[in-house]
């Protein structure tokens, strides 16, 4: 019994650590190519910034819709989707 608490307890932790490793890396991703950015090219480089700000969330959002939508495709390791 205790060995499946702590497996639980582990996974537990481990998807945590996955889940705060979602939402930083966006944030680091923008941070050093920003950096290489103003690095290589000064402030000519602030309308790409923009660009990149507004480009992330979007792709986020519409790749979101498209997971949605196909919620009856076809996944490659299982058949279809609803199936275990």
């Amino acid at each position: 019994m205790t060995s499946l608490v702590s497996t639980d307890c582990t996974r537990i932790y481990e998807g945590i650590m996955h889940m705060h490793n979602v939402w930083t890396t966006p944030l680091e991703a923008i941070a050093i190519i920003a950096l290489a950015l103003y690095l290589t090219s000064g402030i000519a480089a602030l309308p790409t910034l923009w660009i990149l700000v507004i480009v992330i969330p979007l792709q986020c959002a519409l790749l979101y819709e498209a997971a949605v939508c196909c919620k009856g495709c076809v996944c490659v390791c299982h058949g279809y989707c609803g199936e275990p």
